[in-house]
């Protein structure tokens, strides 16, 4: 998806810029610098203001800025009018939601599986209960395929990833969804995209829009009457 970063009655304003010879050109080529540097702070403060991400407005800001839940390219010219962001990015697993625990508890203890994607919603909430004598029983049972039937699905439940990095992450939500399937399928949210705007390439969310627009007209503005004075 992309954002477009477009000035209003953009002919116009060229128009008049063009009758005051090179100020007007260094105040655009400055506010272009600006928001190549500032915009991206921008839409990452819409967005932690709209989503849990990374549970917290500052680590999910970081998180966004450091490239750590998606990619962000800037393309085209404030001066040609078709200056875009252009996010991309996989869809999250509910470890950068605040999902607790983040840890498998011991075997057959029961928990509460918990993570929140959007900050005003009341979150997922998942229940793992403890095994029946019966449900132990047949776990040894399947090692020499004599257990009754199982479930054909199971709820969300922690799982070990193979995570082999020192900072990776260890448990992730995954369930079964079929009679003889290994727990295979992961528990995914939303992508960076889709927390930016409100389908490919379709509006800014209002968190991201109030954010974005505020700050680009106040940068232009103030580069404007830096090198051409005020009025």
């Amino acid at each position: 998806m992309s954002v477009k970063c477009e000035i209003k009655n953009y002919k116009k304003v060229v128009s008049e810029l063009k009758k005051m010879k090179e100020a007007p050109k260094k105040a655009l080529v400055s506010a272009e610098a600006d928001i190549r540097k500032r915009a991206p702070g921008w839409i990452a403060s819409g967005v932690v203001d709209r989503y849990n991400l990374e549970n917290g407005k500052q680590a999910g800001k970081k998180a966004i800025l450091n490239g750590e839940v998606g990619d962000l390219k800037i393309k085209g010219s404030l001066l040609k009018n078709d200056m875009e962001f252009h996010y991309s990015g996989r869809l999250l697993t509910p470890t950068h939601f605040g999902m607790n625990p983040t840890e498998k508890p011991k075997p057959w203890t029961p928990y509460t599986l918990k993570w929140k994607v959007l900050k005003a919603s009341k979150g997922t909430t998942i229940k793992i209960k403890e095994l029946r004598k019966k449900q132990k029983k047949n776990i040894g049972r399947n090692y020499t395929h004599q257990s009754t039937q199982n479930s054909p699905k199971s709820p969300w439940m922690l799982q070990y990833t193979g995570n082999k990095k020192e900072d990776g992450v260890n448990y992730i939500p995954f369930q079964r969804r079929g009679q003889s399937d290994p727990m295979k399928h992961v528990a995914r949210t939303v992508s960076l995209p889709q927390m930016v705007t409100q389908g490919k390439d379709g509006p800014l969310r209002p968190e991201v829009a109030t954010h974005f627009h505020e700050n680009l007209e106040k940068r232009i503005m103030h580069n404007i009457n830096r090198y051409m004075g005020k009025k």
